[in-house]
């Protein structure tokens, strides 16, 4: 089941009274590294279009038990996993996908470019994590 509910007291509910079997993956990256170091099983990730090798690390340290680094990279995404949501998404990850060069930067209706500011702020970001020079 995907969990994107925002709510950690209802995931931490659904984690304790699942069946056996039934696996809970994160719907929001902010919430990735606490749902898996509850006993969720992953995420269904934006941020990781941008930064998969990364997302994938953060999730494996977590499979493996090793929450100190998961919580490392889960800090050091923060910012980003926040700001793909600053908008609709998923405009927001599209144009840090068209800075990056990995896609157009295109919009059908109803989605729009993003704001001026977000599109300074997703720069930012990306500089930040050294993904963008």
């Amino acid at each position: 089941m995907k969990e994107a509910s925002g709510n950690l007291g209802q995931i931490m509910e659904i984690l304790r009274d699942r069946p056996p079997g039934f696996q809970v993956l994160s719907g929001d990256d902010a919430f990735a590294f606490a749902v898996m170091a509850l006993g969720g099983e992953g995420v269904i990730s934006v941020c990781a279009n941008q930064v998969p090798r990364e997302m994938h690390a953060m999730a494996s340290a977590c499979a493996h038990g090793d929450f100190a680094a998961a919580r490392k990279i889960h800090y050091r995404l923060l910012h980003l996993m926040n700001l793909n949501f600053s908008e609709s998404n998923p405009v927001p990850v599209k144009a840090a996908m068209a800075l990056l060069g990995l896609c157009e930067e295109v919009y059908r209706l109803p989605l729009c470019p993003p704001s001026d500011g977000t599109r300074v702020a997703m720069r930012a970001a990306l500089k930040e994590l050294e993904l963008l020079s």
